[in-house]
């Protein structure tokens, strides 16, 4: 089946260009990760599982949060994950929207913490404003 002029034109452009006319900024989250965001209690609770976006939500917060000022309300940010996998995860989507708020940061700091059981694998985001997000394994 030979395809239509239009499809040739879409073949042709990137993914950018095609929903360049079509992109809503204010749609990039959904409700629910919007409302989570907009939640500002010191303590959160949510029913999570595997590839809801919640983890992604509380990424674009914390960097936010890690980025302001303290009069600004910025703090430090301290996520833990059962697995180093879940903490490089959220540290990855932390410095995924840093990026895009265009924040001042530096790059992702690995460390491990001797503990007296276990070693703690943490990895960190330092931002201009001094403050961190910091995830632990």
């Amino acid at each position: 089946m030979l395809a239509t002029q239009e499809h040739q034109l879409l073949n042709n452009q990137s993914a950018t260009a095609i929903l360049s006319s079509e992109f809503d900024p204010s749609e990039v989250l959904l409700p629910y990760q919007r409302r989570w965001i907009a939640d500002d209690s010191q303590l959160k609770i949510g029913e999570k599982s595997r590839r809801t976006g919640l983890t992604w939500a509380e990424a674009a917060d914390s960097s936010l949060t890690a980025s302001k000022s303290t009069s600004e309300g910025g703090e430090d940010v301290f996520y833990v994950g059962s697995t180093k996998d879940m903490a490089r995860e959220f540290i990855d989507a932390c410095a995924m929207w840093a990026k895009a708020y265009n924040c001042a940061c530096d790059d992702v700091i690995e460390e491990v913490f001797d503990d007296e059981d276990k070693d703690i694998l943490t990895y960190m985001i330092n931002f201009a404003s001094g403050f961190k997000v910091k995830a632990l394994s």
